[in-house]
Order: structure tokens, then C-alpha cells, then sequence
């Protein structure tokens, strides 16, 4: 009798170590699963429930961040505002002769170019060159000529832009004595103004650089009278057509730059000042 009791004991035992060991080791499928265990009896004993594994809580489904208010969908660009930089003021801003970021980053918001870089083109690509103070431009079939149309565009101080201009700063830009980048115009030979709104440029030999060239932002636009009655560090210089204009200096410390009323490109900037 003893030796039955024993034998069912230790048959019970190996019954529940079983199911045990069953509940540990089970797959996470099994354990996503409700299962109902089925009683196991052993002969003479009473019947011993299995063990029941508990289910595995489910995930929380991750939370979508709140979409943007309406009114922010398809908003244009706002107006007013100051931007602030760091630069070296009052280093000079004749960028003819200073070839450095610091000019540029002060001068390219007063004065413009004749061509430019696409900003909206996310490359400095010779296809994305677009007319800034030109209209529009051709280049005669031998690659010497070029003749830029001019926009209507003024001065800071009211005087028109005309092609007068275009051929000093071709003069300028490509003089040695003058300009660090007349190394880029090497082939410059001439202008010729055949009206206030059309400069006719010639090379000595074509150049396939020549317009890329002339959208660097280092290529500005000047006016004679500006450029030889004033010393390309002092602010008088900074008369130009670009969408800024000097408002007020402290030598060596900061220039204050506002909005130019007259700019050309109708609506810009849209920006109040600039300050570096």
C-alpha cells in the first residue's frame, strides 16, 4: 500500500514539474493565446488542474503627433523681423578687392549683380544662373559677345541703373590694380553701351565660365562716382541696388542695414534690417 502511495506521489510530481517547465519554455504565440488547460488524473487521486500561463499584455499602439493647425498650412513667408550675424565690421566692403565672407556678408545685401545664382535651386549649377539687374542676356554664336538687357532698377539714392554702370564694373572687376578677381576675366576686352538699358560685353576669346563667373556673389554692380569718392571702408561706399541700405555704422563694432523701399524685385526683402 505504501509502495501505490509512493508511486502516485512521485507521478504527480513529474506530472506538475512538466507542465511547469511546459509554462516557462512556452512560444510567445502560445502565450498570446487563452489557453484552458485540460485536468490530468492520475489513477486513485484527485485530479491535479495544469498550470494556466499567463497571457502576455498587449502593446500600446504608438500615439501620432497632433497634424499642424490649419491656419499654418500654406502660409506665405511673414514679413518684419531683423537678422542678426556675425561678421567683421567695417573691414571694407568693396568685394572687387576683398575676397573674403565678411565683405560678402555685408555688401551682397546692398548691391546686386547682373546674374545670380537661383536661391530656390538647392546647387551652384550653370543652369540655375537666373538675371538679377539683367532683363535677359545672348551670347553671339562665336562665344565673344554677350548683350545683357537691363531691368528697370534705381540706386539707393534715386539714380537709375543704367548700362553706364555695367561698363564700369566691368572695367573695374577685370583692372589688376583693382580687383582680386580680374584673374576670372582675363578675356574682358571691352563694353559697349548702345543704350541705358542694353551693355554689349566682348571677349578676346570666348570663355564658357564668363556668366557662371559673373553670378558669384562677389561680382557686384558699382557706380564710379560711389566708388572713387569714397574709401571702400567707410560706409559711404555702401550705396548699391540690392534689397538693403545702410542705415547706421559704429566703426568696428556693427552695421545696421534697413529695408530698401525701391528695390526692384517687387515685395523683397522681407526683412526690416539686417544687423551684424
Amino acid at each position: 500500500m505504501k509502495q501505490l502511495f509512493d508511486l502516485r506521489f512521485l507521478m504527480i510530481g513529474i506530472v506538475v514539474a512538466t507542465l511547469l517547465i511546459w509554462g516557462a519554455c512556452g512560444t510567445q504565440q502560445e502565450e498570446s493565446q487563452a489557453l484552458t488547460a485540460t485536468p490530468v488524473t492520475v489513477l486513485g487521486t484527485t485530479p491535479v488542474p495544469a498550470a494556466v500561463p499567463t497571457a502576455t499584455p498587449p502593446v500600446a499602439a504608438p500615439v501620432a503627433a497632433p497634424a499642424p493647425a490649419a491656419a499654418m498650412i500654406g502660409e506665405g513667408p511673414k514679413r518684419g523681423g531683423t537678422l542678426n550675424f556675425v561678421g567683421a565690421a567695417g573691414i571694407g566692403y568693396d568685394c572687387h578687392k576683398l575676397l573674403t565672407s565678411d565683405c560678402a556678408g555685408s555688401s551682397d545685401a546692398v548691391f546686386s549683380g547682373l546674374v545670380y545664382y537661383d536661391p530656390t535651386q538647392h546647387e551652384i549649377n550653370p543652369s540655375n544662373v537666373v538675371g538679377d539687374l539683367a532683363e535677359s542676356w545672348d551670347a553671339s554664336g562665336d562665344g565673344t559677345t554677350y548683350t545683357f538687357n537691363l531691368k528697370d532698377a534705381t540706386w539707393n539714392d534715386g539714380r537709375p541703373f543704367t548700362a553706364e554702370d555695367v561698363a564700369y564694373s566691368m572695367e573695374h572687376i577685370s583692372d589688376p590694380d583693382l580687383s582680386v578677381l580680374s584673374s576670372w576675366f582675363l578675356v574682358y576686352d571691352r563694353t559697349e553701351v548702345t543704350d541705358l538699358k542694353t551693355a554689349v560685353v566682348h571677349l578676346s576669346r570666348p570663355q564658357s565660365s564668363f556668366v557662371p563667373l559673373l553670378a558669384a556673389s562677389y561680382s557686384m554692380m558699382f557706380r564710379r562716382d560711389i566708388v572713387e569718392g569714397n574709401d571702400y571702408r567707410d560706409s559711404g561706399f555702401l550705396v548699391g541696388t540690392g534689397p538693403f541700405m545702410f542705415k547706421e555704422e559704429v566703426p568696428g563694432v556693427s552695421l545696421e542695414l534697413e529695408r530698401n523701399p525701391n528695390f526692384f524685385k517687387e515685395g523683397m526683402p522681407y526683412l526690416d534690417g539686417v544687423v551684424g
